[in-house]
């Protein structure tokens, strides 16, 4: 019979693998700057807002500082391990963020990591409120006037240009 030798095997460690959950996250506090870009379109007299899930989606929760003609900046601290969605307004849910295609895209999602300090970087491409197609909007503009027959013709049908043969019946 061969002769058997003993061996030591070392107890695991309670805690998990760092290389298999990540860094641990402690809850320090982590400076975190919302950087937004808006398009040329924004006015300078505009004021821009993100709007977080955590304050309720409440239109004006961070108001953010002009830095030039398009960029905005706010500065704000969170605990390590906070995640959070956001959207950009400009004040009002009728003024929200549009993406490139001028959808309304997903709110961003946004996690702060155990570092000292985070930038959050938005581009907006459009607001829901500009349609480039649409005259303007709103409790102060005047209505075009109504034109029922807008193609021309009889009855509102629509009549070649080419001058007809014989003129339309009256009733």
């Amino acid at each position: 019979m061969p002769p058997f030798r003993a061996y030591a095997i070392t107890a695991s460690t309670p805690q998990p693998a760092p290389e298999l959950v990540g860094p641990g996250l402690t809850g320090r506090p982590v400076s975190v700057v919302f950087e937004i870009t808006v398009p040329p379109t924004t006015l300078l007299t505009d004021n821009i807002y993100i709007s977080t899930d955590a304050g309720g989606w409440n239109a004006q929760e961070i108001k953010l500082d002009r830095v030039n003609a398009y960029l905005y900046r706010a500065a704000r601290t969170y605990n390590s391990g906070t995640k959070f969605a956001f959207r950009v307004t400009r004040g009002s849910w009728n003024s929200v963020e549009r993406g490139e295609n001028n959808l309304d895209p997903d709110p961003h999602q946004f996690t702060v990591r155990e570092v000292d300090a985070l930038a959050a970087r938005v581009t907006v491409y459009h607001w829901s409120d500009e349609n480039p197609a649409q005259q303007g909007v709103g409790p102060n503009t005047i209505p075009t006037p109504f034109n029922a027959n807008p193609f021309g013709g009889c009855n509102g049908i629509a009549v070649p240009q080419v001058q007809p043969a014989s003129p339309c019946p009256r009733r």
